[in-house]
Formats: C-alpha cells, sequence, structure tokens
C-alpha cells in the first residue's frame, strides 16, 4: 500500500473456508526514505475527486457501514488496536457472520481514503 492507488485488490478465495472467516489487514510505515529523488516512482491521479484525510490519528472516526447478501448473518463486529514495541500499530477488525446458503462471501474495506477487497 504505497498510497499511489485508491482501490487495493487481493484475490483472498484461496483462503476463505465455510463459515467464520478472519481477514486482517497490516498497516505499516515506510521505515526509510528512498535514496535518491529519481528513485521516486511518478504517481498519476486515477479519479478526478481529491482525497481527504479525516483524521491523522489511527481509528475508527467515522460510522462502518455493513452491506451484507440474504444468505450471510452478521452476530457481532470486535476491533482491537495492536501497538507493536518497535514502532507503529495495526487496527484489528474481526467480523463474525453466518452463511446460510454455501458460496463465496466477498468484503470490501474502505480505511484513510482506500479501498480494500
Amino acid at each position: 500500500c504505497d498510497g499511489s492507488q485508491n482501490v487495493y485488490k487481493k484475490d483472498i478465495r484461496p483462503y476463505m473456508q465455510m463459515g467464520r472467516n478472519r481477514f486482517e489487514i497490516l498497516f505499516l510505515e515506510e521505515d526509510e526514505d528512498l535514496l535518491f529523488d529519481e528513485d521516486k516512482p511518478e504517481l498519476c491521479s486515477l479519479s478526478d475527486h481529491e482525497y481527504r484525510k479525516s483524521d491523522d490519528r489511527l481509528g475508527v472516526w467515522q460510522v462502518p457501514y455493513l452491506q451484507f447478501i440474504r444468505n450471510v448473518r452478521l452476530e457481532r463486529v470486535a476491533t482491537e488496536q495492536i501497538w507493536h514495541h518497535g514502532g507503529g500499530c495495526e487496527f484489528k477488525v474481526d467480523l463474525y457472520y453466518q452463511t446460510f446458503v454455501p458460496g463465496l462471501v466477498s468484503a470490501s474495506v474502505k480505511f484513510d481514503g482506500m479501498t480494500y477487497h
């Protein structure tokens, strides 16, 4: 997640199991700056709208929006902020849900102007 894209996608189908699944997204900061300015990649905007940062602090600052299909029931949502001794932290969100019809369930999470699938 280098900030060069508004939407990041990862195929999670090989990791899915029937029933409950746990997804963890780890946000890391770059440890070192690039050595030379010419090493920086050229970035181009992927959309017409400007990115607005809502808050510098890590956390959930807006109401989450969950939308499920008919064959899934959300049982509970648990959040946890984990600080690492070497620096940085991660914000873990666990979605506990039950499926009534077998099949693939996909998820997309929007965080800090980015969308993760």
